[in-house]
């Protein structure tokens, strides 16, 4: 016994420790509704499209119309013209999602990238904008197929890193990319080039283009039609469910007939002018 208060002596004196009042901790998933979407109103859009993927109630709460239809009317990107009542909630919320990947990858007043092909070799691009770019076209909304007469670039607006699209043998005098929707409800597209090779030699070519989902990319050449020194250059291409039409520069198709090609079969159709109309015009 004595031993013991001995060793109870030696003991240094405890203090009563102090204890913190109990604190419930919340989680987010249990804040009401109307707190989720004021917080989330203050994300990116990019952040928006993330949080589909952290749970159920998320993904609820960003599925409303409501919100999508706020967050567009509110965003200060370029975008296109809404919302208006016959815009889906699919379709405002994939237009605002591309638009902010368009921003953010490709930001106002920037100097178009110097496109690197292959490991060694580099071609010096010119450093300027979309709109000086004699050749432009837009394709599903994503690719943006833009050159002058030396280089055919393709320009991914989901992605800062273009790449070359199209090479002419020398120059190009008119390039331009058509698409439609052919009978089977499927996107068919196709490059028409006007190349000249020299002063005496000059051509048109029509190109098949396959659409997958790194863009478009040329797969072959279903037309080549020699023109002679001549001839006025190509106006415009036009393209319905059936057929590629090739208009020439001029007011009249007397001297110079268009180009028509069956998008389906790639055959030529040769229009002939009654002898009556020619001798008009001559």
């Amino acid at each position: 016994m004595l031993l013991a208060q001995n060793y109870t002596r030696n003991l240094p004196m405890r203090y009563p420790t102090y204890q913190a009042p109990f604190t419930p901790r919340v989680h987010i998933s249990n804040l009401p509704v109307e707190i989720l979407l004021m917080i989330m109103e203050f994300l990116p859009v990019l952040d928006l499209v993330s949080s589909f993927q952290v749970c159920r109630l998320f993904k609820h709460l960003l599925s409303d119309d409501l919100f999508w239809r706020s967050q567009y009317r509110s965003a200060s990107i370029l975008r296109p013209p809404g919302p208006f009542s016959g815009q889906s909630t699919a379709f405002l919320r994939n237009a605002l999602v591309s638009s902010a990947r368009v921003a953010q990858n490709w930001p106002p007043h920037t100097l178009s990238p110097t496109p690197r092909v292959g490991k060694d070799f580099q071609i010096f691009h010119n450093f300027r904008t979309f709109h000086n770019f004699p050749f432009s076209k837009l394709l599903a909304g994503r690719w943006l197929i833009a050159g002058d007469s030396q280089l055919i670039w393709c320009y991914d607006l989901h992605n800062p890193i273009p790449r070359m699209f199209y090479r002419p043998h020398l120059m190009a005098n008119f390039f331009q990319c058509v698409s439609t929707t052919n009978d089977k409800g499927e996107l068919v597209v196709f490059a028409v080039s006007e190349t000249q090779v020299g002063n005496s030699r000059r051509g048109i070519n029509i190109y098949k283009v396959a659409m997958d989902h790194n863009g478009p990319v040329i797969t072959s050449r279903i037309l080549r039609q020699d023109v002679p020194d001549s001839y006025p250059g190509v106006s415009d291409v036009t393209i319905g469910p059936r057929f590629l039409v090739v208009v020439p520069k001029g007011p009249y198709f007397i001297q110079t007939l268009p180009i028509i090609v069956d998008i389906t079969t790639f055959q030529r159709y040769d229009i002939s002018l009654p002898a009556s109309l020619l001798q008009r015009f001559q």
